[in-house]
């Protein structure tokens, strides 16, 4: 069976060609080895949702590095939506309403 994986540490030097940062798919036995050893970890892909075309101030999130809604859920409920640059406000309202509204 394979495991999808994250190295968190460079395996080069124990022969094997992945770098710290490198997701890839081992065989089980490999992956528990690794674990112990330190180098690797299980990889949990986080479910997200994109942000929607219509989405308040879209580009601007987009270009603050914002790409889910999970994350704009955090920002509105730690109340730092407006330290993100271009966003104020009002636009914080805005988006804040909105998300109100997909709950």
């Amino acid at each position: 069976m394979k495991v999808k994986v994250k190295f968190i540490k460079t395996a080069v030097g124990i022969g094997l060609g992945y770098f710290e940062g490198n997701i890839a798919e081992l065989d089980e036995k490999l992956a528990v080895e690794l674990i112990e050893m330190g180098y690797i970890e299980k990889h949990i892909v986080k479910n997200t949702i994109q942000l929607p075309d219509d989405f308040p101030a879209r580009e601007t999130l987009l270009k603050a590095g914002f790409t889910d809604l999970e994350d704009l859920f955090e920002e509105v409920e730690n109340g730092t939506l407006t330290k993100v640059k271009g966003i104020g406000s009002k636009t914080a309202i805005e988006i804040e309403n909105y998300l109100n509204k997909i709950r």
